[in-house]
């Protein structure tokens, strides 16, 4: 018998003593009918609440789709209004493309060194 085998005969007795008390099946049991209720009123729970987070979402998203149909039907009616969101939204790209090189810019740029020190 080597070292090894030696070494793991008694946990498995400890093992089988354990399987043969009855405090580890009660416990067993017992511990599965607490999880297995628990499972059931957990389901229930998370059911109800994502179905009202998903009907705040689906009415977000309906509000947000008339918001957009409004909004088109308004520039649809008029073209001026249509000419100015244009220059908006070209105004905007503008300033978003030329702020990438900026912000390369001033993450290049070191900061000077403080003369003093710090009390």
């Amino acid at each position: 018998m080597s070292s090894v085998e030696a070494h793991e005969l008694p946990a498995v007795d400890v093992i089988l003593k354990l399987l043969s008390s009855p405090e580890y099946w009660f416990a067993i049991v017992f511990s599965g009918l607490v999880i297995g209720v628990a499972a059931i009123y957990g389901a229930e729970f998370l059911r109800s609440a994502l179905s009202l987070v998903s009907a705040r979402v689906r009415q977000s998203r309906n509000r947000s789709e008339e918001r957009r149909k409004a909004d088109l039907a308004m520039l649809v009616a008029r073209p001026d209004l249509l000419v100015i969101e244009y220059v908006r939204v070209v105004f905007f790209f503008v300033i978003g493309i030329a702020a990438i090189p900026l912000a390369f810019l001033g993450a290049s740029v070191e900061r000077p060194v403080e003369s003093r020190t710090r009390r």
